[in-house]
This record gives C-alpha cells, structure tokens and sequence, in this order.
C-alpha cells in the first residue's frame, strides 16, 4: 500500500478524531482487510468530503479490487486538493498503468519523483512503465536508481535482468538476476529468467539447472515448465521436453507458448498432424501469436503441402518481420512453386578461377577492424573436451569436429555479443554477402576458432538434415574470415581444403573465404604463433 503519512495543506492538520480513524483504517488496509478499511475511508469523507489521505487511499482501494477508473478519479480528486502528495501521484501511475495509459503513468511517476527523489517504489514503477514502453535505457536508469537506495531490491534487480536481457545485454543480465537471487534465493520468477538469459547464451545445461530451481519453488510455475521443455527438445531430449509441455498444459489448457513449443517438438518426432493439431490449439488462444503461425508454415512444408505453407509462413512474418527459420523456408517454396527463384552468387570476373577450382568459391579481403584480436581474446572459450559435455555437441552438426590444441567460442552467437567492434564486424560482412547475394540473410551460427599448434578441425560441413529434407542447402551457405592467418612458414599453415572437387587456400590477414555450406572443408595447423578466424553460417532469403 506505501506510505501512510497524510501530507500538510492549507487547512492545516484534520482534528483528533480524523487523524485516529485514518490510522485505524491504514491499520485493516495493511492487514488486507479492504472492507473494513473501505468504511472507515467512506466515513471520512462524509465527514471532510475533500480529506486528501481518505480519497487517496479509497483510491488504492479501488485499484486494488479492480475499478480503476474510480481509483483514478479518486486519486485525482486528492491532487486537486493536495498536488504536492508524493504517494497519491505514484499510486495514481499504477492506476494509470493497469489500464495501459503507459505514458499518463510515466508522468504521475514523475511528478512523484519531484516531489520525493528518494520514492523507492515510484522509481521502480517508473522502470516498469518506460519498460513497457519499450524505452529500456530510460528503464534501467529507473532500476538502477532503485537499487542505489535498496541494493537488495530483488524485483528491481529481476526486471533490471530483463530489460538488459532485450538489449542483448546478456552477461549483463545474467549478473543482475544472480544478484536478485542473492536477495531472494526463492524468487522463482528470476530463477526462469535467469534460465531464458543462459539458454539465449548457448549455456542449455546451466539453463536446465535454472529452470528446475524456479520448479523446485514453484512446482506449477507453467512458463518455466514450457521453458524446460523447450532447452530439453533443444538438446534432443525429445520425450521429456514432451512430457514437460504436457505438465504446463495440464495446468493451463489455453497457454499457448507450450502448445506452440509441443508442436515443434511432435514435428521433430515426425508427428506432423499431431504438431499442426497443437500449433492450432496456440492460435486459437493467441491468434496473433507469430510462431504459431510459422510453426504451421514448417508443419506444411514438411508434408510438402506449398500453397498452405506460403500462407502461414506469409502470415507470421507480417506479424514478426525478423528473418528466421520461416523467411528460409517461404523462399524456398516460393522458388518451388515457381513464383521467385533462389538467390545466387554473383560471379565477379576476379573471381571466375576461383568458380572453376570449386563451384561457388568466392575469395575477397577485407582490412582487420581495430581492436577485433583483443575482443576475440577476452571472450570466453572452451575447448574440445569442454565441448563434449556442453550443450553445443547436441544441437550442432559441426561440433565435435574440432580436435587438439584448439580454442573456440562457448557458443555459436558471437555476433550477439554486446560489442561495437563485433557489431562493426556484423555490419560489414552482411553488407558484403547481401550484395554479392542481392538477396537478405538470415545468419543461424556465428563463431570464433584460435588455432595453437597442434590444432586441426577434421572434414566437415553445416547441412543439417532440416536442409537436406526441405531442400534448404541451396540458399546455405559458409564464411571463413581470416583475423589473424597465423604463422604462414609452419609445415602445416592452416591451409583450407574444400573437397569434391578438392581445392586449397593459404589465406592472408583479412581474407574472407564464402562457399556452400554443403562443401566439406577441413584444416590443420602447426605454427607457433596463433591463428585466428571467425566462421559465420548463414541462408540467403
């Protein structure tokens, strides 16, 4: 409820008997007994009709069973009478908020906050609101004030996690939601989030660990039920990720999210019509719900059943444009019903040698971008045998392959890294392919691999069998971008070989190597100075 402290107006302090029924009403407020609390309010205000702490907290209660639009009427009636009433503007945005009225929120929160700077719960709400917004920078600056008076304050610490987690802020995140732990260790909601932040950072099993912490505390917290489920199919644990949506459905039939995530697991299954069944069952409950409608675009396409696959495809993208999964498979049914081809390569004439050597081998150079060595040395890496108790090994067709003296990012999302020397590598190498492809990319891996001596990565390619199934490996393709060649006088350089046909490359500083990503390449490497690439898998859409 907050503060219980009536605020001084012009009229001076009410008398004796007003001051002693506000307490007791303040007393049944707090204890929850809203009834009895509503009665002494009302009394009050018979007796004073514009008593501002009467009406503002009438108004809490009002908000508190609902009718906000009394609470807001309510509310304003005490400003009017004492605008200088710190908690009645912060309980008048919460108001506010409840009915959607996010930026008439964010303004009472701020009239608060001019009133009072040291208003805890108004700075929290504040956050809350701007989030809401989608303004997260103002947001974290509202959480973090919050937490310079309550370091402790777990929620804001959870919701700080949140917002920075939607920067793709996620080292970030994941330290705010440890800290909201330390203060709550049984705040189930930060165990789930702190599972979505990990599982968005590659790191499945620490998710997995997550998850079953908020469930431990909260054994019918449905969302992390789904979010379980979902790290268990992403690890190829198809019946227990199964089994888990189940749990969440028993407990809310109409939760879409699981529906959607049981669809896609009874896909991977082969159950087609039992997946398209549930993928239904999400839209009937959330019909704008973006990944239902892909989901059923895949579910189509997978029983070859075009024209129904373009139109759900066609229908989550108009409600979530981010190039996906679905964006790959639409391009491929458009060119297979022969309403668009397939994006191609351009053959430059520089590069018709390389074309001839291994058909769709393009070689080009671009100047290493300052800082990029640095950045790659301070990100965290593994190393083989990491790697084989790590999540990656089951969700990759490519991992594994990578033996010996070798190093390699913990996770196959370098490009999310919050860094501008990384975004600056982004930006340049979509630029690059998007024009030699005239086509958008949708980039599904993005790694980096430092080679020591004794390092070898051995033959391999990136098609999964989704590509080899859905005719996908024709608009798939590979990158190799050389940060740092490495000591070029070692008996074994690193030499990339493509095979069938067989063709190798010594590449310099700055080279970047496109091919498809159905060529098996492999590499060794012997010298004394480290070698350095970034790899990026990608489909032209």
């Amino acid at each position: 409820m907050g503060r219980a402290e009536e605020p001084q107006t012009g009229a001076g302090r009410q008398k004796g008997s007003i001051e002693q029924a506000l307490e007791l009403g303040v007393q049944h407020h707090g204890a929850g007994r809203l009834s009895e609390a509503e009665k002494i309010y009302q009394r009050i205000l018979q007796a004073v009709p514009n008593q501002p702490m009467a009406l503002h907290l009438l108004g809490v209660i009002s908000h508190q069973t609902g009718k906000r639009d009394a609470a807001v009427e309510l509310m304003k009636k005490a400003l009017s009478v004492a605008p200088d009433y710190a908690e009645a503007h912060g309980n008048l945005g919460n108001a506010l908020q409840a009915q959607g009225r996010l930026a008439e929120a964010v303004a009472s929160y701020r009239r608060a906050l001019a009133i009072d700077p040291d208003y805890v719960e108004a700075h929290y709400n504040l956050g809350q609101a701007l989030q809401a917004q989608g303004a997260l920078d103002q947001a974290i600056a509202a959480y973090r004030k919050v937490l310079v008076h309550d370091p402790n304050h777990a929620a804001a610490q959870c919701n700080l996690g949140f917002a920075l987690r939607k920067q793709g802020k996620l080292d970030e995140a994941v330290a705010a939601y440890r800290r909201a732990l330390e203060a709550n260790p049984d705040y189930a909601l930060a165990h789930n989030r702190l599972g979505i932040a990990l599982k968005d950072q590659g790191n499945l099993d620490e998710a997995t660990a997550a998850y079953r912490n908020a469930l431990s505390i909260d054994p019918g917290f449905v969302a992390a039920l789904s979010n379980l489920g979902y790290v268990l199919s992403e690890q190829g644990k198809l019946d227990a990720a199964i089994a888990r949506f189940r749990e969440a459905l028993a407990i809310k039939p109409d939760f879409a999210v699981a529906h959607c995530n049981l669809g896609s697991a009874l896909r991977k299954q082969g159950k087609l019509d039992a997946a398209l069944a549930h993928f239904q069952e999400s839209l009937a409950t959330a019909p704008q719900y973006a990944r239902a409608h892909k989901g059923i675009g895949m579910t189509h396409h997978y029983q070859g059943r075009l024209a129904e696959a373009k139109e759900a495809y066609q229908a989550g993208i108009a409600i979530d444009p981010v190039p996906g999964m679905a964006d790959v498979g639409l391009r491929r049914v458009l060119a297979d019903l022969e309403e668009k081809p397939l994006p191609t390569c351009a053959l430059p004439d520089d590069q018709r040698d390389y074309e001839v050597a291994h058909p769709g081998l393009r070689v080009w150079n671009r100047p290493v971008e300052t800082g990029l060595l640095e950045t790659l040395y301070g990100l965290a890496v593994i190393d083989p045998e990491a790697e084989t108790n790590s999540g990656l090994e089951k969700d990759k067709y490519s991992a594994g392959i990578r033996e010996g003296n070798v190093r390699f990012s913990e996770n196959f999302r370098l490009f999310d890294v919050d860094d501008p020397v990384i975004r600056t590598l982004c930006d340049g190498i979509v630029a690059s392919v998007t024009a030699l492809l005239d086509a958008d990319v949708f980039i599904v891996d993005s790694f980096f691999n430092i080679y020591h001596a004794g390092s070898r990565v051995n033959r391999h390619n990136h098609v999964q069998d989704i590509d080899k199934v859905l005719g996908f490996a024709a608009q798939k393709y590979s990158m190799v971008y050389y940060v740092d060649a490495g000591d070029k006088t070692a008996a074994e350089p690193g030499i990339l070989t493509l095979h069938d046909p067989d063709f190798a490359v010594n590449p310099v500083d700055g080279d970047i190597l496109l091919f498809p990503s159905a060529s098996d390449h492999s590499t060794t490497y012997s010298g004394e100075t480290d070698r350095i690439i970034v790899g990026v898998n990608f489909y032209a859409i």
